[in-house]
């Protein structure tokens, strides 16, 4: 098989970079592929990742301020693996070349990467949709089933076929407590958690308490959204992420949330 890695890379700010890779080839060898497990840095909140979409070739897209190699390890569709290695290159020109084009499959982001899958009972979608778009204006991607999928598509099998390359969960308590669903969403992500090390984040919305919480989870440090405190949302982004906000992060937060045109309130979370 002929197979290469390729990149691109812009300018986030003056420290940071965004960056994507993919795998590069024949279609004919490209279509033979079942899966790419990419390996970065091990700085990286989750160094490890396997993608299975063959659409976007195989891309993975990440922010950094450093140049490192990357480790990709192809897997055909026979059971054959292939191990690629390239050096990621961080420069205004030179060595990076344009991201490949997604094939359209008529469903919306089914081809990409997301950060943080909003695991959410349905009675409190209005609230988790409202943080979905401020994480949004962030950069950050988050998976909600509104979003992701067009009618008539299965939920459950989307979010089976995502999990993979989801880096991380919020799970989300309010006032209406835990949904039918969320525990059958979170066995299926804290598997991926065990394996991949991914963070399962406890979110309590406005109305929400911690006996609510699975008690697996009432260990783990959660952000509270009940409280008025616009530091809490880059608690959140904190969590996602694995970056520390910087000194002064509260008045970030208010910033972040004044975006949206209103303050950071529980009566903003549950105005519908």
């Amino acid at each position: 098989m002929s197979l290469e890695i390729g990149q691109a890379a812009s300018r986030a700010d003056n420290e940071r970079w965004d960056w994507s890779v993919w795998i590069d080839g024949p279609d004919a060898d490209l279509n033979q592929i079942e899966s790419v497990k990419w390996e970065l840095h091990s700085t990286f909140p989750n160094p490890v990742v396997v993608v299975r979409q063959r659409q976007n070739k195989f891309r993975i897209d990440r922010n950094g301020w450093g140049e490192f190699v990357i480790n990709a390890y192809v897997t055909t569709k026979d059971g054959s693996e292939q191990h690629l290695t390239h050096r990621l290159r961080l420069a205004e020109s030179g060595g990076v070349s344009a991201l490949p084009k997604t094939k359209s499959l008529g469903i919306q982001q089914a081809t990409e990467d997301f950060d943080v899958f909003l695991c959410h009972n349905v009675a409190d979608k209005p609230a988790v949709r409202r943080i979905a778009e401020r994480l949004r204006e962030r950069g950050i991607r988050p998976w909600l089933d509104a979003d992701a999928l067009p009618p008539g598509q299965s939920w459950q099998e989307e979010l089976e076929r995502q999990i993979p390359n989801i880096r991380s969960a919020a799970f989300f308590v309010g006032p209406n407590g835990i949904g039918p669903w969320q525990n059958q969403e979170l066995r299926a992500f804290l598997r991926e958690f065990v394996e991949r090390q991914c963070p399962v984040i406890p979110v309590l919305l406005p109305g929400g308490v911690t006996l609510a919480l699975p008690v697996f989870l009432r260990g783990m440090t959660w952000v509270d959204l009940r409280t008025q405190d616009p530091a809490e949302i880059e608690r959140l982004i904190w969590g996602i992420t694995g970056r520390r906000p910087q000194r002064g992060f509260p008045s970030q937060g208010l910033q972040f949330c004044l975006l949206s045109g209103a303050a950071w309130s529980g009566s903003d979370l549950n105005d519908g």
